[in-house]
């Protein structure tokens, strides 16, 4: 995901868009675990300050800084964690020392529970995933506690924000093919479709800025079928599936333009079995429709809260 002016990443470009065996690896774990990861609202952690419009903003105008570990490029394990500590870096800010010591405690997610949480997540056992996912948590929050001060508490909250933040803007990308910012600034300046799209993505939607002169108005003028609208959207919960994921995992080749395999290699790649498309260029339609989605996407001016172009 990123804004008109693209993320700049520091080389290597995420092993998920890397090529051979690691990059085969990452692809098939990174499938599986977007579409889990967009299933659900991400819970927040504690009270945090602020507004979801703002952390978005804020998580596509930071800086990006990856750094390649030397991992077995044949190890599923390895790649997976390498997998893992990567996402967290798209959402750590590298100008923060803070959060970027939290991104080491991600060092201690075990091979194994990573891989049962893969298997779960394959088999459709969302329960089984959730249990693991809590565990590791468990684990993560026990090493942070113990060197926990005002400043990582702080750290923490802006992570977790901007994940949440992260996944909003994935959803918008990937369920409605529209650029996150592009939705708030519809919904700032009063289109209510918009209001009710980013509201059925993230409830935090619900009480942001972006949406409330909005919601106010309708209040005002007791417009029950636009409230009618509005309470079915909060109780709302998107559709997800694996081909939602694969559609922003073509988005993110196109964000970090690393050295791609072939459309060929890339098909056996990310549908091994052939259970998503029925042929070649039923893959192919797929990859050239969502290339022109992102482009068109990153191809709109979007505004921030100054009115200034971006």
């Amino acid at each position: 995901m990123a804004d008109k002016q693209k993320v700049k990443p520091t080389t290597p470009v995420p092993i998920l868009v890397a090529s051979g065996t690691a990059g085969d690896y990452a692809a098939e774990f990174y499938l599986t675990l977007i579409e889990w990861l967009l299933r659900d609202e991400m819970s927040l952690l504690g009270d945090l300050e602020g507004e979801i419009s703002a952390w978005l903003r804020e998580a596509l105008a930071k800086p990006v800084k990856l750094e390649r570990h030397d991992i077995p490029e044949h190890s599923k394990n390895a790649v997976q964690r390498e997998v893992v500590r990567e996402i967290f870096a798209l959402a750590a800010d590298p100008r923060k020392k803070e959060e970027m010591q939290i991104a080491n405690l991600l060092e201690g997610i075990g091979s194994e529970d990573l891989n049962r949480t893969l298997e779960a997540l394959q088999r459709g056992d969302y329960p089984a995933a959730e249990k693991i996912r809590s565990e590791l948590v468990d684990k993560i929050f026990q090493r942070f506690t113990r060197q926990v001060t005002k400043e990582s508490m702080s750290a923490l909250g802006s992570l977790v924000a901007r994940g949440r933040a992260s996944r909003a803007g994935a959803m918008c990308m990937a369920l409605y093919k529209e650029h996150p910012l592009s939705l708030i600034e519809q919904a700032r300046g009063g289109n209510r479709e918009a209001v009710l799209k980013l509201i059925k993505i993230d409830k935090l939607f619900l009480t942001d800025s972006c949406t409330s002169q909005v919601i106010r108005k309708a209040e005002l003028q007791n417009d029950r079928s636009f409230l009618g609208q509005l309470s079915r959207a909060v109780t709302y919960k998107p559709k997800t599936n694996w081909r939602v994921g694969c559609r922003f995992y073509i988005y993110m080749l196109r964000i970090f333009q690393g050295e791609m395999p072939s459309l060929t290699a890339l098909w056996h790649r990310v549908d091994p079995d052939g259970k998503h498309f029925s042929s070649f260029d039923a893959f192919e339609r797929f990859v050239q429709r969502s290339r022109k989605e992102f482009d068109r996407m990153q191809a709109e001016p979007h505004t921030d809260n100054s009115g200034k172009k971006t």
